[in-house]
């Protein structure tokens, strides 16, 4: 998910995840120079209900473990995301990824 282009935070989600190549089986947020941190991390399924994280961390890409993501059936997740940026302020996101 980028953000807005004409700011300057930015981190990259990507919106499909084919586990089944086993190159790349995971799902990663990849972050700019203005993010400290990503604050939080989750995975929801269609009916809500969290299947992984929550996950943290302060470094340029914050991953969910390969193995945890071959668990997954094929289809539509929703991710939450809260990043804190260099300037102090906590954004909350969310959006989608398929996994295939």
């Amino acid at each position: 998910m980028p953000c807005d282009p004409n700011r300057e935070d930015r981190f990259y989600i990507p919106n499909i995840v084919n586990t089944v190549n086993r190159l790349v089986t995971y799902l990663c947020v990849y972050t700019s120079e203005t993010v400290q941190s990503i604050e939080q991390l989750s995975l929801y399924n269609r009916w809500g209900n969290r299947v992984l994280g929550p996950i943290s961390g302060n470094t340029e890409s914050v991953c969910f473990p390969a193995t945890s993501m071959t668990n997954l059936t094929s289809g539509v997740y929703v991710y939450r995301l809260s990043v804190r940026f260099i300037d102090g302020s906590l954004r909350t996101f969310g959006g989608d990824v398929t996994i295939l």
